[in-house]
């Protein structure tokens, strides 16, 4: 044990090496967007479908793991299962004649980012990351935000140009034909070359709850309104439905104990409703069921008898984009239908059901059943979106970090709570 303690890195190293790595995952994530990566390796290089794995957040990996104490025995059991999902996802890509490249996007997009779940900062300086990665993730939301409007002002001319820039380069951009009709057409949607819309949904949700989680964490009043206001504000601009209800239910989870702001909600409302803001949202929900097809699809899914889905083996990566299953591919929008028929049905259950329980287990322990509420939601939003399971997507990277943040943060909170009890926090 004397020889391991020597050669760990000092606390103020750690903190640079942590620091670091955020900045370095904003990079990753925000700087070089997939369909930017994509765009450049899928013609130009050999690599194809490896475009798609975001290497840069492997380094984010190894910088936080150098920082590690010690693997407790939860940790270790994790460790294990994880390593075991390897045998039915290389099985099942193997006997898929699946192409190597997607395999190794799948690797590194789809499996890597669990042990992102794993690490921990120190008590000593945690309060300092959490809030640099807050403040760089609020600044890029409300950009987020500001570029929604001036696309729905423009028609998406925006996006327009970038896709124009990528057909004049030779290079591959990514459902973009699909993007500009979402942006262009009724009702708006906005989308852009960092993602979906429904990617960029779950980001203002994710904006709103783990703000409120913060201020909640350090016992600080903020202004929760006005952060409802830019998570209400980015859903109707991308129309998601699942989305404004997570955002919708979350409010009055923030304001429980505010009750008096109900009364200002409802009166933003109504203005928001007189003046057409929701006309997008309303026009979906009277056009579409909640799932958009995805339901009716599955069950002819079902009844084709094509693909069945297997308890311990898939089909191996991406099977459902094949041309005998493309009427069906609604159907796979949901994390767990897809992982299920690339991997098996242990495969999904083990997979997202281990990120549950990484979350739950804090806010259990903690105490902290509104934050845990929060995460349950996003957790949920993120399972009815095919992009939390497609290895050609950043999603989980950012979802599990994202996580993660929230699980320091309710820890925090309930070392504040057993100090201000004179209770012990060790």
């Amino acid at each position: 044990m004397g020889a391991a303690k020597k050669v760990r890195v000092s606390s103020s190293n750690e903190e640079t090496i942590w620091l670091a790595a955020i900045l370095l995952f904003y990079i990753g994530v925000f700087m070089f967007p997939l369909k930017l990566r994509y765009g450049i390796l899928y013609y130009r290089t050999p690599f194809r479908y490896a475009g798609w794995a975001n290497l840069l957040m492997v380094i984010v990996l190894i910088m936080m793991m150098m920082t590690k104490k010690q693997y407790e025995i939860s940790d270790k059991i994790l460790i294990i299962i994880w390593l075991a999902l390897l045998i039915p996802f290389f099985y099942s890509n193997i006997t898929g004649k699946i192409d190597p490249t997607k395999v190794f996007a799948a690797v590194i997009n789809i499996w890597m980012p669990l042990f992102i779940l794993l690490q921990r900062m120190d008590r000593s300086y945690r309060h300092k990351v959490i809030r640099v990665f807050l403040i760089i993730f609020n600044c890029l939301t409300i950009l987020f935000l500001f570029l929604a409007v001036c696309e729905k002002m423009t028609g998406g001319k925006i996006f327009e140009h970038i896709a124009l820039f990528y057909k004049q380069h030779h290079m591959r951009g990514m459902n973009f034909k699909t993007y500009k009709k979402f942006m262009g057409g009724n009702p708006f949607r906005f989308c852009s070359l960092w993602g979906h819309a429904l990617t960029h949904s779950l980001q203002f949700n994710m904006f709103f709850v783990l703000n409120d989680i913060y201020y909640r964490s350090i016992k600080k009043k903020y202004p929760t309104f006005l952060f409802f206001l830019v998570a209400l504000a980015g859903q109707v601009l991308v129309a998601s439905k699942t989305g404004i209800v997570v955002v919708l239910v979350y409010s009055v989870i923030a304001l429980w104990n505010q009750k008096k702001w109900f009364i200002v909600y409802a009166a933003t409302g109504a203005a928001m409703f007189a003046g057409g803001v929701f006309r997008s949202l309303i026009y979906r929900f009277t056009h579409s069921p909640l799932t958009t097809g995805r339901v009716t699809k599955l069950r002819a899914y079902l009844k084709s008898g094509l693909y069945p889905i297997k308890l311990l083996t898939g089909y191996g990566t991406g099977i459902s984009f094949v041309k005998e299953m493309q009427k069906y591919k609604p159907a796979f929008e949901f994390p767990v239908l897809m992982h299920a028929i690339n991997y098996g049905v242990v495969f999904s259950i083990l997979y997202l059901g281990s990120i549950f329980v990484i979350f739950t287990i804090p806010a259990i322990k903690n105490r902290q059943i509104a934050s845990w509420l929060g995460l349950s939601l996003l957790f949920v939003q993120n399972n009815t979106y095919n992009g939390f399971s497609l290895c050609s997507q950043d999603l989980m990277w950012f979802f599990a970090i994202v996580l993660l943040m929230a699980i320091h943060l309710m820890e925090m909170a309930g070392e504040k709570e057993a100090s201000e009890q004179g209770g012990s926090v060790d």
